[in-house]
């Protein structure tokens, strides 16, 4: 969960197992790492000094399973694009028939980018692709200037 830590405009998405307490639904999601340590800074009342960042950081990343429970209406509200079941799998269909060489390309103009530009439901399925690419060891992003996904290096 390397992505919480800092700050950028262009944040890395991070993969989540997350609970909604209020209705005990538990759900996979990719959420960017600036709305997820939001929501966690929401939830859990952690300042936003230095101090109450680096204990939300330590808070996230010892949490090997990446597993978070939330019951805020404003900490759920701060991560509101999630994808649903059948996206996440269209989504990983999709990334694993790219050739790995060739998976780049794809986000910035081909099949990756067409599964969500334009689509009604664009922020959930750009987050089920984000899920399938960290499922390939990639690190997507949310690009600044043009909110589209990226792969970071």
């Amino acid at each position: 969960m390397e992505a919480v830590r800092g700050t950028t405009t262009s944040p890395a998405y991070v993969k989540v197992l997350l609970t909604d307490k209020r209705t005990a639904h538990t759900f996979e999601s990719c959420v960017p790492a600036n709305l997820f340590s939001g929501a966690v800074h929401r939830e859990y009342g952690f300042a936003y000094d230095a101090a109450g960042i680096a204990a939300a950081e330590r808070f996230i990343t010892a949490n090997p399973r990446h597993a978070y429970s939330f019951e805020s209406p404003a900490a759920l509200a701060n991560m509101p694009w999630h994808p649903f079941t059948a996206e996440l799998a269209a989504a990983s269909a999709l990334v694993v028939r790219t050739p790995s060489n060739a998976l780049r390309e794809s986000v910035a103009q081909g099949a990756l980018l067409q599964f969500y530009v334009d689509h009604p439901r664009q922020r959930q399925r750009m987050a089920a692709l984000a899920c399938a690419l960290i499922d390939q060891g990639l690190k997507p992003a949310v690009a600044d200037m043009t909110g589209r996904l990226i792969l970071r290096p």
